[in-house]
């Protein structure tokens, strides 16, 4: 079972928080020395308690504390300001994080229902009802599209055809069946997808609530390969 997450907060009743103090503080020693042998570094810790006069260290030989003590104080100001944290630090830093966080999922889910909005319009919803900033923010995400579309497009022309394995250098989408076919195949002659004894062509793809199958033989064929360019 799954121990109860700690809330972190003043104790306020006095022997509590004493009880917690010991517990914590003889935690923290045992932490400390278990990082140093795993890493096999030199550790050390300072606990001030409320109402002691001196503190508790470990390494409790203080020999081998003012080692480490000594080497750290060596150390650059820049290298020591890097990696050292405080508590105020810790949680302005996981504050930045959260934020950061927060901005992200905003503009995920933004972007969903955009997306969303604009496969309604394409399936025929009016756009009249829309705001002037929704208008704009999809007018952009379509704009953005159409960049992608183009730049696949151009990746394409510089690949092979998955039918024919040759080049496809002069593909241009919206040009005729017969132009692009012969692009593809690199003769006049139609690519070998019918069948040569009932000349039947190739099931087209399944119907789409808003996007309709291709309606001819080289709007198939390119249907495929772009799906499977995905």
């Amino acid at each position: 079972m799954a121990r109860k997450k700690v809330k972190l907060s003043w104790i306020q009743n006095d022997s509590a928080r004493k009880t917690t103090l010991k517990k914590r503080r003889q935690g923290l020693k045992k932490k400390v020395q278990e990082l140093g042998i795993l890493c096999d570094i030199p550790t050390c810790c300072v606990i001030y308690g409320p109402n002691d006069t001196a503190p508790e260290t470990w390494p409790s030989e203080k020999t081998a504390l003012m080692s480490v003590i000594k080497r750290y104080i060596k150390t650059p100001e820049i290298e020591k300001t890097k990696k050292t944290m405080n508590q105020d630090g810790f949680l302005r830093t996981q504050i930045d994080k959260f934020t950061e966080l927060k901005k992200k999922i905003e503009r995920e889910n933004e972007e969903a229902k955009l997306n969303t909005l604009l496969y309604q319009c394409i399936g025929g919803k009016s756009m009249e009802d829309l705001g002037k900033e929704e208008t704009q923010n999809l007018t952009n995400l379509v704009d953005c599209k159409l960049l992608i579309l183009r730049k696949k497009i151009e990746s394409m022309r510089d690949s092979t055809s998955p039918i024919t394995g040759k080049p496809i250098k002069n593909f241009v989408p919206g040009e005729s069946s017969d132009t692009n076919r012969e692009v593809a195949d690199g003769t006049s002659m139609a690519i070998d997808i019918y069948d040569q004894t009932n000349e039947v062509m190739c099931p087209p793809p399944p119907a789409t609530p808003i996007l309709q199958p291709p309606t001819n033989y080289q709007d198939w064929m390119d249907y495929y390969y772009f799906r499977n360019q995905k």
